[in-house]
């Protein structure tokens, strides 16, 4: 059964600045989840094993988008926190 993660907040901050704090944010996510990132124009693409998204800056809005496979879906409210979190550091 797949699920989706959708993280979405304000960030306050001008787009450049918004665009280089999600980029160490998702920096972080490679890191603590083993996703591969590969960089955009407006942010960044996850892709990784049960897991594929987007994380994007668009307006006032930095968006985390992620479809989760069955693994990864088992561990959806897991990684929904964990996302969370990030976007309190980087985006509080």
């Amino acid at each position: 059964m797949a699920k989706k993660v959708l993280v979405t907040r304000k960030h306050g901050v001008e787009p450049a600045e918004a665009l280089k704090r999600l980029q160490e944010l998702t920096g972080d996510l490679e890191q603590k989840f083993g996703v591969t990132i590969t960089p955009t124009a407006d942010g960044a693409t996850v892709a990784g094993k049960g897991v594929k998204g987007t994380a994007t800056v668009r307006g006032a809005d930095v968006t985390v988008d992620l479809d989760l496979g069955l693994p990864a879906s088992l561990a959806a409210k897991k990684i929904e926190i964990s996302i969370n979190r990030y976007m309190d550091r980087y985006f509080a």
